[in-house]
């Protein structure tokens, strides 16, 4: 085999393997920016199915995790997105959206307290 046709063997065959990886780097931003959507738009159920998709492409993908969190506060359960934060410090432990997620809840918790008060 010539030199040349190695050559193209070979960047063929690079290509081919990075392909799935391209696609999912694509599928993933769209999620991202369907879920980011989703919640602006205050449809908590939307959002979610575009998190949860997303964290199944890239597993423990922080924005996914917050946005998930956002969710369960969106529902007034509190435990529930404490439970992702959780998760999010585990797999991110100096994320700034760690910090962000910290505080979210800690508003609605107070929130929720001076409401009772």
């Amino acid at each position: 085999m010539s030199a040349p046709r190695q050559k193209a063997l070979v960047l063929g065959l690079i290509a081919s393997l990075s392909a799935p990886m391209a696609f999912a780097q694509d599928a993933a931003r769209a999620l991202l920016e369907q879920g980011q959507y989703w919640q602006s738009q205050g449809n908590s159920e939307r959002a979610t199915e575009a998190w949860q998709k997303l964290l199944r492409i890239t597993p423990n993908k922080p924005e996914a995790l917050y946005g998930l969190a956002r969710a369960e506060m969106d529902a007034k359960r509190p435990d529930g997105a404490t439970r992702y934060l959780e998760q999010l410090r585990r797999s991110h432990p100096g994320h700034t959206l760690v910090a962000r997620l910290e505080q979210d809840i800690a508003l609605m918790r107070n929130s929720a307290q001076l409401q009772i008060a």
